[in-house]
């Protein structure tokens, strides 16, 4: 019975031992040093969990961080370092990470302020590489409001919900695609321990209106397949490029000879059953099939070298290795051929590489060299630089926004001849998705494109907005607006145009720019604040003190601003209605709602305003504000929707909070309604303000 009992309790310590915080972390560290990121982040997940040790928390936070940066998870690699620096008075190790991701989110005010915080704990001299983060905001804001002439769209066809990069042509067919893709349906059922993706694989897709269609019976059965002709030419659905290439491991990165006759490509496949890295791989086509698959012997098996691209005359082939040699991480090497083999590599030296990661080179059918890095003169994540060789050495440039952001922009193609092609990129919800770009041609007489935004303060969404664009050239066209409101005008020498905004529920609103000479500093408002029809808005600078019923300078300018309203729009009524907050007795609030909303109707009088098209109502504390976007956007403890009634300000623990609810509260309200033709206008000057 001893004996059991000491079994018994060493089991119970054992797996004690197994289930502990710390026994999760160690695990943890093992797949993090092995580069299995995906595992690794779920082990210190677990560690996070288990322990009520706010140290130990903040580290293995970090920890969780760290891998989750390392796949380009930036979003859930942010959450994990402020849960890092909450648990700790001062972490600037995790402060520094967080405003790198934070940028590469696109989040560069929060990346600003979380640098600011950084700096207050680490002096300069003992900062290092994180003091490029202070060029990395000024240059963002420059190069995002002075873009490059490029227009990007992403290719929804092949793009899918995982990760979708390294483009190619199938050489001189531009109608021809293949890409690298970690979307379902490949070979490997199972997931890559270092992202949590499935492993990559290489699709194929072609442009054209035949469409193959498989034939079944009543039982299922394929019978055969059906080519049908659609209309218009697409995209069709990716479809794997067949196991003769594509293996269980990671395949991908791929680029094609001038002949289309042989594929180089990328995969981490085992050879005699030995994890050896990554491998550059050939294989033929012979006809609709693909021939013996060769290794290329470039370097010895213990070493990775991947991300393969060909010269034109199919005699070099650039690639990316991290073999010993070059300036740190991975580097851009090339190698020639040698009769039937290839030489030996050659380094491209400093001009191209650095110490961080230099990937995905590229070779144009015109001699430029491209690649992407992540050096210190980049926006955040990689970017794409062009390289042109000049008497041995390289011309090496940002090729800036829009082709670059503060993701992971990398794999350049262009097509053969063309400023246009196809590149990867991060950008949008973090996913790697392929997008195409085109050079657009400058005109001489362009000094610029400028931006705009349109607002309305419950959101443009669902809305039928138009912007119309007129010059005194005689040229008229729409703009597209995005889902923000934001949209971009070019601006021309010499030119005058007539911006017009307008909407089915709106006033339409117009502006008038005029642009000189190509010299000429661009410096015009764009920015549209629509006014809707028969919808209350707060006036934002007519507000007042607690019992004030006197207007402010302020108060006063935006007055004028709805008399010169109701003078370009003669089809509409004005109605102005006063509020109080809940504060005081109800009478005197009615009392002191009637003044301000006389006040009000009074001025406007005096500036000219038609009494017969304006109306003035006094509603004092019985409608309180019910809280739209722009109130959400500015205050984080208000939501749309919120109705700031005295039983809801009540219950908001901080004093600011409620002063700024009670100060909304506080407010002139206009809704504007058109007039009716033919009608009479119900509406009057108020010898009698409603109490």
């Amino acid at each position: 019975m001893k004996v059991l009992v000491k079994v018994t309790l060493s089991l119970s310590l054992l797996f004690g031992m197994a289930c502990s915080p710390q026994y999760y972390a160690r695990k943890g560290d093992q797949a993090f040093n092995k580069g299995l990121y995906y595992l690794s982040e779920s082990k210190y997940d677990k560690a996070y969990e288990k322990s009520d040790d706010h140290a130990f928390k903040s580290e293995v936070a970090f920890k969780a961080g760290q891998s989750l940066e390392k796949i380009n998870e930036v979003k859930k690699a942010a959450r994990w370092y402020k849960k890092a620096i909450r648990r700790r008075d001062s972490f600037p190790e995790a402060l520094i990470h967080l405003a790198q991701v934070e940028i590469k989110s696109g989040n560069i005010e929060d990346a600003e302020e979380n640098f600011s915080i950084y700096e207050d704990y680490v002096p300069e001299s003992n900062r290092g590489d994180e003091e490029r983060l202070i060029n990395v905001f000024d240059k963002v804001k420059d190069w995002k409001e002075n873009p490059q002439a490029y227009i990007i769209r992403p290719m929804d066809k092949l793009n899918s919900r995982s990760s979708d990069f390294a483009p190619q042509y199938f050489n001189g067919d531009t109608n021809v695609i293949i890409f690298t893709s970690t979307r379902k349906g490949g070979i490997s059922v199972k997931e890559d321990g270092v992202t949590g993706d499935k492993f990559s694989n290489l699709y194929r897709s072609d442009y054209t209106n035949e469409v193959k269609r498989d034939i079944r019976n009543k039982r299922g059965k394929y019978i055969k397949t059906k080519t049908i002709l659609k209309d218009g030419f697409e995209w069709q659905k990716p479809v794997s490029i067949g196991d003769s290439v594509n293996s269980t491991s990671n395949d991908g990165a791929a680029c094609i000879d001038s002949e289309a006759s042989l594929l180089y490509f990328t995969s981490s496949r085992k050879v005699d059953k030995k994890d050896r890295g990554t491998k550059i791989y050939s294989i033929a086509m012979q006809g609709d099939e693909w021939g013996e698959l060769h290794q290329l012997k470039i370097v010895p098996d213990s070493l990775s070298i991947g991300h393969p691209s060909l010269s034109a005359d199919g005699e070099t082939l650039y690639f990316a290795s991290d073999m010993a040699g070059g300036y740190g991480g991975n580097d851009i090497w090339m190698v020639k051929k040698d009769g039937e083999t290839w030489g030996s590599p050659v380094n491209l030296g400093a001009d191209i590489n650095t110490d961080k990661e230099e990937i995905f080179p590229y070779i144009r059918d015109n001699g430029m060299l491209y690649f992407s890095s992540d050096r210190l003169d980049g926006m955040g994540g990689l970017d794409i630089y062009a390289a042109k060789s000049r008497a041995n050495v390289w011309d090496v440039r940002n090729m800036q926004y829009p082709i670059n952001t503060e993701a992971d922009d990398f794999s350049i193609v262009f097509q053969p001849g063309e400023k246009k092609g196809l590149f990867a990129s991060s950008r949008n919800k973090g996913n790697d998705d392929i997008f195409s770009f085109e050079k657009m041609e400058v005109d001489p007489t362009l000094i610029g494109i400028i931006g705009g935004v349109i607002s309305w303060d419950e959101g443009l969404a669902g809305k039928n907005i138009k912007v119309k664009v007129e010059s005194d050239k005689g040229e008229v066209k729409d703009i597209k607006i995005g889902e923000n409101g934001a949209f971009k005008l070019p601006i021309h020498v010499d030119t005058k145009y007539t911006i017009t905004v307008s909407g089915d529920d709106f006033l339409t609103e117009k502006k008038q720019i005029s642009a000189g000479s190509i010299d000429e500093k661009l410096d015009f408002d764009l920015n549209f604040e629509l006014k809707g029809i028969g919808v209350p808005i707060r006036l934002k600078n007519l507000l007042f003190g607690f019992n004030e019923w006197t207007l402010s300078n302020e108060a006063k300018e935006a007055l004028k601003d709805l008399v010169v309203l109701m003078e370009e729009h003669s089809d509409i009524i004005i109605e102005l209605s006063s509020h109080t907050d809940y504060v005081g007795l109800k009478s005197i609030n009615d009392s002191v709602s009637q003044l301000r909303a006389q006040v009000c109707f009074d001025y406007m009088l005096e500036q000219g305003a038609d009494k017969n098209r304006l109306r003035a109502l006094s509603f004092g504390e019985s409608k309180p504000w019910v809280v739209k976007q722009e109130g959400q956007d500015k205050y984080s403890f208000l939501k749309v929707g919120d109705v700031l009634s005295e039983a809801f300000i009540n219950k908001l623990s901080d004093e600011k909070q409620k002063e700024v609810a009670m100060q909304m509260n506080r407010r002139t309200e206009i809704k504007i309604e058109r007039i009716v033709k033919n009608k009479r206008s119900k509406y009057i000057s108020p010898k009698r303000l409603r109490r």
